[in-house]
């Protein structure tokens, strides 16, 4: 990158000093050259080194300089034109309290170097754009088949049951119940017979996998592919000059794609945790008699069973007599 690159539109620029010697090598450059307010011109570098090659050269008191040793801080050119250096710590928490030129040029200086770091990540990323996007998009093909396959796998289901499914998803409420009636006869004080009825809610199972049926949820997750690959092409735009703000954002958007293979990869796996699924559940989510028949010929037919409407009605009323028989209760009440 170019010094022209390095300065920001109000003429700060950024220097970053990698020795000791490089800044011993500045006209000008004096050991234990006491910087103070009324001495200070303007910042022109930083450094952070391996080692403590420096002592702060900052004025606590009249004439006594703080001399700590640091590895990190920065160089300062004095109204007489030599050079100095300063702390970090006391460049930050001294001189730019007393100092209103430094503590203004510091602010500058610390945001065109932000500025040029996000400005480099960018350029990194950007390098990199070609193989990122070849994985990004495999999966987002992947993705979409997906999408393709579990509207078909729904719309095998009667309205009422995808509604009920869709109410699952969003309420994360996976649990299919049904309500078991308990009938005790009895004859009340005027000798007439009646029915005591008491209800019980049943349990039969948990529907997996229904975050792939999460109304937008594959769309949401295909819609972040559309703004990575928008990020590139700001990207390929951008220069050293862009807002801060604006680069970051763009650094930040690209790499969350590095999340979008395994977040894929995870909606992949739930296709497998779907189809395992007990679908005699799916029977029990409406009380439509034409919707549970056609989800059990589906589940017998899954199953191996049969193929055939009468031997899934047969296998729906044996699955609902074991229920009851298990639970002991009377009858079944879809809920």
């Amino acid at each position: 990158m170019s010094t022209e690159d390095k300065t920001a539109p109000d003429g700060t620029e950024v220097r970053a000093f990698g020795s000791a010697a490089e800044v011993r090598a500045l006209p000008g450059f004096k050991e234990d050259n006491p910087v103070s307010p009324k001495t200070y011109d303007k910042l022109i570098g930083h450094y952070d080194l391996p080692e403590e090659d420096f002592r702060c050269c900052y004025v606590e008191t009249a004439d006594d300089l703080c001399h700590e040793p640091h590895k990190w801080g920065f160089v300062a050119k004095l109204k007489d034109t030599s050079i100095t250096v300063l702390g970090n710590h006391c460049a930050r928490t001294k001189f730019a309290r007393d100092a209103e030129g430094f503590k203004r040029d510091l602010a500058r200086y610390e945001n065109q170097r932000e500025r040029l770091e996000a400005f480099d990540r960018l350029q990194v990323l950007l390098s990199e754009k070609d193989a990122r996007l070849a994985r990004l998009r495999a999966m987002k093909q992947q993705v979409e088949a997906l999408t393709g396959r579990m509207r078909a796998e729904l719309n095998r289901y009667g309205t009422k049951t995808q509604l009920q499914i869709a109410q699952m998803a969003r309420t994360d409420r996976p649990t299919v119940s049904v309500m078991g009636l308990r009938r005790r006869p009895y004859t009340d004080q005027n000798g007439a017979m009646k029915v005591e009825e008491t209800k019980v809610p049943i349990a039969l199972g948990r529907i997996a996998g229904l975050k792939l049926l999460q109304v937008g949820a594959l769309a949401l997750f295909l819609d972040k592919f559309a703004e990575i690959e928008t990020a590139y092409r700001r990207a390929a735009e951008a220069t050293a000059k862009t807002r801060t703000t604006e680069l970051k954002q763009l650094g930040a958007t690209i790499s969350n794609g590095d999340g979008l293979v395994p977040e894929g990869q995870s909606f992949l796996d739930l296709e497998g945790t779907f189809k395992a699924n007990d679908r005699s559940l799916f029977c029990f989510l409406t009380d439509d008699r034409d919707e549970r028949l056609r989800a059990a010929v589906i589940a017998v037919r899954l199953d191996g069973t049969s193929d055939r409407d009468r031997a899934a009605w047969e296998w729906l009323i044996e699955k609902e007599r074991e229920i009851r028989q298990e639970a002991v209760v009377d009858a079944l009440q879809i809920i």
